[in-house]
């Protein structure tokens, strides 16, 4: 998924740095052998003597479109295609080889989304500052998509969950192949001993009241130790580097291994042998990532020996892991906490609850000084925050803070707490105060919908002129310290607080700055009366798969590669008119072939990267995923509704992409009790290997292949 304009900066300046020193031997197979096929057969008596250039892509539609561009004069150009191995673009990390070869090109072509978040990074160190860039998606401009989740698609759910899949059949876990941990990863251990991951003890050590954060800081010490804080794999090859040298070894799979541990969680292990390499490198080899089947790696831990397996499978205290090499340290925090550290934590803020659920609470939750929000409304202080609100809110600006001003109206300006004894101080500065005892909650059902536990304390002196009857809300239903808070009072009854939901007088630390507190108003959602901020917008970064959008590319990378070598200009031009030709007969070929067809829409047991594609020819679909899904399980829900979707369409063809088990697909035929459905392939030229180009695979040869497909499908 793309972005715009917000691309993750990540650093390679040492990943750089450390390769920078290699021998020129140490060159990636992308290389040393893709740009060997790219060469043309043309006789090289007929091409002008120029500089020779060198192009890099990252994916293979745009490799094969330099190709077709250079023509004959591909014999001048080293052309290095990266995703060579088969691996497909959101699996991808690169090599500190791929970096230093970027940083040296002189036109690199990538696609701009958002599997290509490190690129800018990686650009930014670039020694040829004459490199030209090209951007797919900038190129595309405003006919880049918004990714879409259509009705019926599962929520990719994936991406950052962390949570280990332990409890699971036997029969349920699938071999794996080593290119899935492709690319460049990081030791954790280094992080660990400069304090960087300091604060993931201590978030372990909050949820654990039997570990404190030192006690878990020397567990993962060990747990870490090892020499090689960097290893870079290229299927079937791994190196390892250390501090001063780095070896490399060939590998191949010996199967998996599935250890059950005492408390009866399981886990599997997969291994690999050495076949070929450094005598130093390690004999046998065996990864958890915490996967049973073919899956992207967010980190894994990597177990290795010279004496055989055993001993390895079993291992539990000693376990090496390993991050992407362009995650910073902050990231991998995020990583490790699952995105609850930093900033500040509102993971225990709830708006929707079961009554059951509620804890009671003392006092000490909401210990310390507090100021008023009211006179920061009052002085402007927390215009900003307005007009934050007014940008994706329903509201103006001014509507919001007049809306503000009534909620956060209050007779005190600030409150402190120490124990059980609570001190006021009006807007006047006069000070009153008492001791409090804890009454109870009491179950707030607001008009939106949403909840909110109310807990309430009554004062013990009622003649001491402080409220006597309080109740606090801070959107929380267990005992936690609270970064802010809501209070509402009276000197009758609970039941005589007036307006509980248009009036909520809001106190945050007292330590806090007004800017402090506006960045804070701007960062809460208060979950009784704000609506959901808006996530930020996402672009489907699939873009060759429409034949209209390959013509505007190519014309884009004609134009760059004729200003790299204008000499031979004229005949770029030629090989750019050719080409866009048959792109052209083929883009009419598609939408002559659904003109004429009666099936308008297209079901898909799987991924859905086509999202260009059936719009440029009015399509409709439905499918289990968005494209760019690391998502291979589609929950019941899913499988229903495509299933009741072709029935009502009367489908007779559900679709996958390619390298799919088709698991999905065979689902939804089977809830369905349709006997007459078959499962079709479309390829979206995501996986296309060196041994694929070397036996002819061309864009235009898959995207015909995709139309024989249809052509059978569309009648």
């Amino acid at each position: 998924m793309f972005k715009k304009n917000s691309l993750a900066a990540v650093s390679f300046l040492s990943a750089v740095s450390l390769f920078a020193g290699c021998s020129a031997a140490n060159t990636s197979t992308s290389e040393s052998s893709v740009s060997e096929v790219a060469v043309s057969t043309a006789e090289s008596s007929n091409i002008p003597e120029t500089e020779p250039f060198s192009v890099v892509c990252t994916i293979f539609p745009e490799y094969d479109w330099v190709k077709e561009i250079l023509g004959s004069h591909a014999e001048n150009a080293e052309i290095t295609y990266l995703l060579d191995s088969g691996v497909d673009l959101h699996n991808f990390q690169p090599t500190a080889d791929d970096i230093i070869k970027i940083s040296t090109c002189d036109l690199f072509v990538y696609v701009g989304g958002e599997s290509d978040k490190w690129v800018e990074d990686a650009l930014a160190e670039a020694t040829n500052k004459d490199m030209r860039v090209i951007n797919l998606m900038d190129i595309l401009g405003d006919s880049a998509k918004v990714e879409e989740l259509k009705e019926g698609m599962q929520e990719d759910e994936h991406e950052h969950s962390h949570e280990h899949n332990t409890d699971f059949e036997d029969d349920e876990v699938k071999d794996r192949d080593l290119s899935e941990w492709n690319g460049s990863w990081q030791s954790t251990y280094p992080l660990l001993l400069d304090g960087s991951l300091d604060e993931v003890w201590e978030h372990k050590a909050e949820d654990d009241d039997t570990m404190t954060a030192e006690d878990y800081k020397t567990k993962y010490t060990t747990a870490y130790e090892t020499d090689v804080v960097t290893i870079n794999i290229n299927a079937p090859e791994i190196e390892y580097v250390t501090a001063d040298t780095s070896i490399k070894a060939e590998y191949d799979y010996s199967g998996f291994y599935i250890r059950t541990k005492d408390d009866g969680s399981k886990q599997v292990r997969y291994k690999f042998e050495k076949k070929s390499g450094d005598d130093d490198a390690a004999q046998y080899i065996v990864f958890s990532d915490h996967n049973i089947e073919p899956s992207e790696p967010e980190h894994f831990h990597l177990y290795s020996g010279n004496d055989g397996f055993d001993t390895l499978v079993e291992e539990g205290t000693h376990f090496p892991t390993y991050y992407p090499a362009e995650l910073n340290a902050e990231d991998i925090v995020d990583e490790m906490t699952g995105g609850e550290s930093h900033e500040h934590n509102h993971s225990k803020e709830v708006s929707t609850f079961e009554d059951d659920e509620v804890q009671d609470r003392s006092l000490s939750d909401w210990e310390g000084d507090w100021q008023s929000a009211y006179p920061l409304v009052l002085d402007g202080s927390l215009d900003e925050a307005w007009e934050h609100k007014a940008e994706d809110g329903s509201m103006t600006a001014e509507e919001y803070k007049e809306y503000y001003t009534k909620g956060y109206k209050s007779d005190y300006s600030a409150i402190s707490i120490d124990g059980d004894h609570i001190t006021f101080t009006d807007n006047d500065g006069n000070v009153t105060e008492s001791d409090y005892k804890y009454t109870g909650f009491f179950i707030q059902d607001w008009s939106t919908g949403t909840r909110a536990a109310m807990y309430r304390f009554e004062a013990d002196d009622k003649e001491s002129g402080a409220p006597v009857y309080i109740e606090f809300n801070d959107h929380m239903i267990e005992p936690e310290k609270a970064e802010h808070f809501h209070i509402r009072m009276s000197n009758e009854s609970y039941d005589a607080i007036v307006d509980p939901e248009g009036n909520w007088p809001t106190f945050f630390d007292a330590a806090l700055t007004p800017d402090e507190v506006c960045d804070e108003v701007i960062g809460h959602d208060h979950s009784d009366e704000d609506e959901d901020d808006e996530d930020e917008i996402e672009y489907d970064e699939h873009v060759w798969l429409s034949l209209k959008n390959a013509k505007v590319l190519c014309a884009e990378i004609e134009n760059n590669i004729a200003a790299i070598d204008p000499a031979n200009a004229a005949d770029y031009k030629a090989n750019l008119d050719s080409y866009i030709a048959k792109l052209g007969e083929l883009d009419n070929s598609f939408q002559t072939l659904v003109n004429s067809s009666s099936v308008k829409t297209l079901v898909f047991g799987d991924r859905f990267p086509f999202r260009y594609f059936v719009d440029d020819y009015g399509l409709d679909y439905f499918a289990a995923f968005i494209g760019c899904s690391a998502e291979s399980e589609a929950s019941f829900e899913t499988i229903k509704f495509l299933s009741d979707k072709i029935n009502e369409l009367d489908c007779k063809t559900v679709f996958t992409i390619e390298n799919s088990s088709k698991d999905i697909a065979e689902s939804i035929i089977n809830n369905s009790g349709k006997t007459d459905v078959t499962i079709a392939e479309l390829n979206s030229l995501q996986s296309v290997s060196n041994a694929d180009i070397s036996g002819g695979t061309t864009y235009l040869s898959l995207m015909q292949k995709n139309y024989d497909v249809l052509a059978g499908v569309l009648k």
